[in-house]
C-alpha cells in the first residue's frame, strides 16, 4: 500500500512509514526520513535547554541544585517533589511552581477538580485518612505517627472491640488517650486506643485510659 507523506509530498511504500494507530490506515502521517529530520533539528534547537534541564549545578556550600524548568531557576533538591517516572525520580517543576500550578489549575477548572477529588476519595480512603491525621498531628503541635497495620494489630489485641463499653461489630475510631495539644501527647500507637464513635465522642478533651491493666 501505499502513501503519500504530508511532509515532504512524496508517495512512499507503507514500510517507509512508522505505525500509528491515531490515524485510520494505521501508518503515520510523515515517512520515515521527515520524522528522522524533525527529530535531529528537534533536539538541537532544545540542546541547551536539556542540559540545564538535566544538568545539576551546586551552590557556594557544595548543594546539589535542579533545575526549574517553570521557573526557570536552580533550587536544591529537597525544594523537588518525587516523581518516579523521571530519570532522577523528581519532579520537573518545583515544589512552589506546582502549588501555583495546581491552584491556577484548580481554579479555572472547577469542576473536574472536584469530579477528581471525589474518584480519589472513594478510591484510597486510608490515602485520605492518613493525610487528615498528618495534617491534624502537626496543627496541634503533636508528634510522632503510626502505620495502619499498627492500628490493625492493636484492634485485634482488643478483640476488635470498644474498650470502653465492650460492643464489638461497630466501626472503631482512633482515639488518643492523651488528646492531641495536650502536654505529652503523641500520635505514636501507645498512645491510641480503639473506640466506638459514641465513647469516643463522650470521652471529648478528656484524659481518660479506658485499656484494661493500664498503669
Amino acid at each position: 500500500m501505499d502513501k503519500k507523506c504530508s511532509k515532504c509530498g512524496n508517495i512512499k511504500s507503507s514500510p517507509e512509514f512508522y505505525t500509528n494507530d491515531r490515524y485510520p490506515d494505521g501508518f503515520d502521517c510523515w515517512c520515515r526520513g521527515c520524522r528522522l529530520v524533525y527529530g535531529q533539528s528537534y533536539y538541537q534547537l532544545h540542546k541547551s535547554f536539556r542540559v540545564k534541564m538535566f544538568t545539576s549545578g551546586e551552590d557556594e556550600f557544595g548543594n546539589i541544585l535542579k533545575f526549574c524548568q517553570r521557573c526557570e531557576q536552580y533550587k536544591q533538591l529537597p525544594s523537588f517533589g518525587r516523581d518516579k517516572s523521571k530519570r532522577d525520580e523528581l519532579n520537573i517543576y518545583c515544589k512552589e511552581c506546582c502549588a501555583k500550578y495546581i491552584k491556577e489549575w484548580s481554579k479555572s477548572n472547577r469542576l473536574l477538580r472536584n469530579r477528581y477529588d471525589r474518584t480519589y476519595y472513594h478510591k484510597h480512603p486510608k490515602v485520605i485518612e492518613r493525610k487528615w491525621r498528618k495534617r491534624r498531628t502537626a496543627k496541634l503541635s503533636s508528634i510522632g505517627s503510626h502505620t495502619n497495620d499498627e492500628w490493625l494489630e492493636l484492634c485485634h489485641q482488643h478483640g476488635n472491640a470498644c474498650v470502653r463499653c465492650g460492643r464489638t461489630g461497630v466501626k472503631l475510631t482512633r482515639d488518643h488517650i492523651i488528646p492531641l495539644g495536650k502536654d505529652g501527647s503523641t500520635d505514636f500507637i501507645d498512645n491510641i486506643q480503639p473506640l466506638c464513635r459514641s465513647c469516643n465522642a463522650k470521652k471529648a478533651r478528656k484524659t481518660i485510659d479506658y485499656r484494661p491493666l493500664s498503669s
